[in-house]
């Protein structure tokens, strides 16, 4: 069997601090190569052993402390996905 790729699109959106040493939270989609959302992706933080699980669309949201992150993405039958940024309160989403 091919293990299909996983894509994991996240922005960094502003907010308030949900605890002091969480700064922002990161919201995001994971989708395949085709751009077909991940249902029930796991997607974590594995320096911080923090993570959450997609939900049907492939969204999740996370809160993060400022500074640099790896989040990975798993789900049964994909190739794993890792996306490095950089966490910084009062960013505004993408466009």
């Amino acid at each position: 069997m091919n293990a299909r790729a996983l894509l994991l699109a996240a922005l960094v959106l502003g907010c308030a601090t949900v605890a002091p040493a969480f700064a922002a939270r990161v919201t995001g989609v994971v989708v395949d190569r085709d751009g077909k959302p991940v249902e029930y992706a796991n997607v974590r933080v594995p320096a911080l052993q923090k993570g959450v699980i997609a939900d049907d669309r492939g969204a999740f949201t996370i809160d993060l402390p400022d500074g640099p992150c790896v989040l990975e993405c798993a789900q049964i039958g994909y190739q794993r996905s890792r996306v490095t940024l950089t966490v910084r309160d009062g960013l505004a989403p993408c466009a």
